[in-house]
């Protein structure tokens, strides 16, 4: 998992983040949880989220039980500006 920011100077900033782990299953919750907690594990906030890239599996881009539809559902019950769901930079 890397982030990507900008710092109070303006410079942009990239930094590896961690390597997630998942067992038996790799299914959208799965995902969701596992970046959530991450998230969590390290002090960031949700509501500084603007984007995540993905690729085109179906457990990260189902728009009910994927991992970007979770979190679609997540950031309307924090009432916050929808973050961008972007498929693969690479291919753009």
């Amino acid at each position: 998992m890397y982030i990507r920011g900008v710092s109070k100077d303006f410079e942009l900033i990239e930094e590896f983040l961690d390597i997630i782990s998942l067992k038996d299953t790799t299914t959208g919750e799965d995902i969701f949880n596992a970046i959530d907690h991450t998230i969590s594990e390290n002090g960031l906030s949700w509501e500084k989220l603007v984007s995540v890239t993905t690729d085109g599996a179906p457990a990260l881009v189902g728009a009910r039980r994927g991992f970007v539809g979770r979190m679609t559902t997540k950031f309307k019950s924090m009432n916050v500006p929808m973050f961008i769901p972007v498929h693969c930079i690479i291919h753009s």
